[in-house]
């Protein structure tokens, strides 16, 4: 039941290790264990209910499954069972199946074997998923697959009330399949011809059961997890794109690179600020400067002036 059972170990730098001889044996010996460790695997108490598939919200355990609706083929049988010496006059059958319209002959002296494999035949040629079969006598015409999006017409050009004729009639007959209903784990599950899946929001959301019972019945259906599928949940929890890991983180560093950027923005400004503020003071110091230079030049000026005078002057 684990990995290091069958020879499959994880070492401690992250790789992993095959014992062949191991794996091989426990193959031979017990293949069915094997593959539930590996698989995802449904068991079921009814032959009638199978496990097929389930999803990545699918919750391991056990689940309760009630059928209250067998799921069913679109079905037509003939009135009556075929005299065994076979129809008395040739019977011009006109089937409806979807947008398909086609018409098959059977002849005078066909027997109910006869008149089965005659119209399989067509069926085949035709690309029809329609068969015949012989119902203790009887002819019946059946849908191949189940379901409520399974339907077909039939009508005859004969009477349908004697023996000695196939029994459809020349009244048209038309007939539907049914989708499988019922509960599983108490919720209504969704059918779909043969299959019931889990109600969303459940335990049992993503959970397909195969439903091959003719008659309403309950069971139990057991789920587990294998190895592949834990892996592939863990890969996805990583890798998914809308909130995985590498998406968490990447947006996390993004953010703070934002956040960053941000901050840069609001010191460039803030230092545009006070450069601009510098600049007003610079240009201010340099006005008064220069009204001190003019001053210190007219005083100068003045003083040359003065020295010259006193210079000329006589006492």
């Amino acid at each position: 039941n684990s990995l290091g059972a069958i020879g499959i170990k994880l070492q401690s730098d992250g790789t992993l290790t095959v014992d062949t001889g191991k794996l091989d044996d426990a193959i031979n010996d017990n293949f069915d264990a094997v593959k539930r460790i590996f698989a995802d695997i449904g068991t079921s108490t009814s032959t009638g209910i199978a496990f097929k598939s389930l999803s990545d919200t699918t919750q391991p355990g056990s689940f309760g499954v009630q059928i209250t609706t067998p799921a069913e083929r679109a079905t037509i049988t003939g009135a009556q069972a075929i005299s065994g010496a076979g129809i008395t006059t040739d019977e011009n059958l006109t089937f409806t199946v979807g947008e398909k319209n086609f018409s098959v002959i059977i002849t005078a002296g066909s027997t109910i074997a006869q008149a089965v494999s005659r119209l399989n035949e067509i069926f085949n040629d035709e690309g029809v998923l329609l068969e015949a079969s012989d119902d203790s006598g009887s002819l019946k015409i059946q849908t191949v697959d189940y379901g409520s999006a399974e339907s077909f017409s039939v009508v005859s050009d004969q009477d349908g009330a004697v023996n000695t004729q196939l029994g459809i009639g020349t009244t048209l007959l038309s007939d539907n399949g049914v989708n499988v209903s019922g509960l599983i784990n108490g919720q209504v599950g969704t059918g779909l011809g043969q299959l019931l899946s889990g109600a969303d929001g459940t335990g049992a959301e993503g959970l397909e059961l195969l439903i091959t019972s003719q008659s309403p019945l309950s069971g139990t259906i057991t789920v587990s997890r294998g190895v592949t599928g834990r892996l592939i949940n863990s890969i996805d929890s990583i890798t998914d794109t809308s909130n995985g890991l590498i998406k968490t983180k990447s947006d996390s560093l993004t953010n703070r690179i934002d956040d960053l950027d941000d901050q840069l923005d609001r010191l460039n400004t803030r230092l545009g600020r006070q450069e601009a503020a510098l600049r007003r003071q610079f240009t201010g110091l340099e006005v008064r400067l220069s009204g001190i230079q003019n001053q210190g030049n007219f005083l100068l000026t003045q003083l040359a002036s003065l020295t010259q005078s006193f210079g000329t002057r006589r006492f």
